[in-house]
């Protein structure tokens, strides 16, 4: 009886209430404010980049990460004109590239598998729709030669570090890319010209052509 009247003692008593201006301390260590954004990007009003990327990405501008593109996409970042360094991690390879960003201007970065590759447009958005051709270039990255078939016709022979502007209509063209030889197709498809400046085709041996611009390889 003894041992049992003691446990239901300690059972029903209650803990003293605390008082109000009672303030754990114990496992609180102090919270630090959250660092400010970099002041080179945080402009209300400024340049656009761009980045058109056929691969996972992650995106770099002076030292300031703005995103990881962890599919093919694009992406867009409004940033304070200037001169900046763009870098860009593919697979774990940095790649550095000096970009100069102008007020009331777009600029667009191409990222492929083959390299990253610049280009500006203005800040509508979309090129100036022409009528009629439009110049197209073709670029050929790695090794070797390679040849342009379009429209079932031989447009172009590609040497590297030597682009090949073409003339072609708005719309679609179906198009291939083989070997110097002609020996091998390296890919086949249809090029969507939609119309503008600034189109780039850039092929390379085993991969699909990458697309700058107004157009699409479907």
């Amino acid at each position: 009886m003894t041992i049992l009247a003691a446990w239901c003692a300690v059972a029903l008593a209650r803990p003293e209430p605390l008082p109000d201006n009672h303030v754990p301390r114990a496992g609180n260590p102090p919270v630090e404010a959250a660092p400010a954004p970099a002041p080179e990007l945080a402009a209300e009003e400024g340049a656009r980049l761009e980045v058109d990327a056929k691969v996972p990405a992650e995106i770099l501008v002076s030292g300031v990460k703005l995103g990881q593109l962890y599919f093919p996409g694009e992406a867009s970042f409004k940033i304070v004109p200037g001169e900046h360094v763009l870098r860009i991690y593919v697979n774990g390879q940095p790649t550095d590239l000096p970009v100069t960003l102008r007020a009331g201007e777009r600029t667009r970065v191409l990222v492929g598998r083959s390299g990253v590759s610049l280009e500006a447009a203005d800040e509508a958005g979309a090129s100036p729709v022409v009528e009629g051709p439009v110049a197209v270039q073709f670029r050929l990255a790695g090794d070797g030669t390679a040849r342009v078939v379009l429209d079932g016709r031989p447009v172009a022979s590609l040497q590297p570090g030597a682009p090949v502007m073409v003339d072609v209509g708005v719309g679609v063209h179906p198009l291939s890319v083989r070997s110097g030889d002609g020996t091998a197709i390296w890919a086949t498809g249809s090029l969507e010209v939609q119309g503008g400046d600034g189109l780039v085709v850039q092929v390379a041996e085993g991969r699909m052509p990458e697309v700058s611009g107004p157009g699409v390889f479907h």
